[in-house]
């Protein structure tokens, strides 16, 4: 169970990262 919920930890990182990557491009475009 631990390893899983490492793993789901570090998508929802990764996913954060996309998001926040894709906010400063929309920026960007604005």
């Amino acid at each position: 169970m631990n390893e899983s919920l490492v793993i789901w930890t570090n998508v929802r990182i990764y996913i954060h990262e996309i998001l926040l990557t894709n906010d400063d491009i929309e920026v960007g475009i604005k």
